[in-house]
């Protein structure tokens, strides 16, 4: 398959490796254990990405269309909002659908183990007034990817993780990469996620299946510098495709579909980027990928970290191997 082999001679170029003395690189802050490329972490947003790869072939297939409305692909849902919302703004995070959730949540922690379906968590948590015109504006509500998760598996008939796992993990062979567990079943290569280091005090906790799409992936480095690789460089999506999730929705967030677009100054000009992070309880994490170049770095942290300092950390290591 073109797809496999491309992404073995991806795999098996040499990079320049950047020290970084002042961190230490610790899976286990309790037992002092490495961190290694194949070490598991929590994505967090970087699922959005992997959603959009799936859905794009969806698309392709004429399975699903981006310009489909909620109410169109989810009988149940409300038609009044649910007819005004595409696909496409919920996966942009323009649609104006509230977040119910996180106030539940708040109010409920024990909906962070609820085994409702992701039509149900739609349903309870997405089908409030609308909070602004759909298209209108940029809202980072989780809601928005509870509805994802729900209309692939009307759209399919299939569950949301086993879609992904056909469309994504499976061609791309990422043997890592499934929808997280958070007690990871007390697998050997879990990074495991810190509030505190010293002392150490575990920061990590249970989402529900619903909110896969939103943040629920877990994965290794290894398994995301491939994933950059077959995404953008093979043929896994037509280029038509690839235009597609690297169209910008909201310039002033850079935002496509499930990720962002950087634009980086280099020796030899300004360059695209695609640009995903991800943060949720301890997890911090960058995926970036030069467009013409096939230049990613991966940066994985199970700490409380800032995102700002992901991001100048991922720069450094751009600009080092530029130089």
């Amino acid at each position: 398959m073109k797809v496999r082999n491309e992404l073995d001679e991806l795999a098996n170029r040499s990079a320049k490796s950047v020290q970084f003395p002042n961190y230490k690189r610790v899976a286990d802050a309790e037992t002092g254990r490495a961190a290694s490329a194949r070490d598991r972490y929590v994505i967090a947003s970087i699922s959005k990405w992997l959603t959009v790869a799936a859905i794009l072939q969806l698309v392709e297939q004429g399975v699903m269309s981006l310009g489909a409305s909620v109410a169109d692909t989810l009988p149940g849902f409300r038609k009044d909002a649910g007819g005004r919302v595409t696909l496409r703004q919920l996966l942009s995070n323009t649609s104006g659908v509230p977040n119910l959730y996180g106030p539940a949540v708040e109010a409920d922690p024990t909906l962070k183990r609820s085994t409702m379906t992701a039509a149900e968590a739609a349903s309870l948590f997405c089908s409030g007034e609308l909070i602004f015109e759909p298209g209108a504006r940029f809202d980072y509500a989780i809601t928005n990817w509870i509805l994802v998760v729900a209309m692939v598996e009307a759209a399919t008939g299939k569950p949301f993780e086993r879609v992904v796992d056909d469309l994504v993990v499976t061609p791309l062979r990422l043997p890592d990469t499934d929808v997280a567990k958070f007690d990871f079943d007390g697998r050997p290569d879990t990074a495991k996620a810190y509030s505190s280091i010293s002392p150490p005090v575990l920061k990590m906790s249970p989402r529900p299946a619903f909110l896969a799409a939103a943040g629920g992936y877990s994965s290794t480095a290894n398994d995301l510098l491939r994933a950059a690789s077959g995404v953008f460089d093979t043929p896994l999506l037509t280029p038509q495709s690839r235009a597609e999730m690297l169209k910008i929705t909201t310039p002033d967030q850079h935002y496509a579909i499930g990720g962002r677009v950087a634009r980086l100054a280099t020796p030899g000009g300004t360059r695209l980027a695609a640009w995903e992070t991800g943060r949720t309880d301890g997890y911090r994490s960058v995926l970036a990928h030069v467009l013409d170049q096939r230049r990613t770095v991966v940066l994985l942290n199970n700490t409380d970290m800032s995102q700002q300092s992901m991001d100048r950390i991922a720069l450094r290591l751009l600009r080092a191997d530029w130089a």
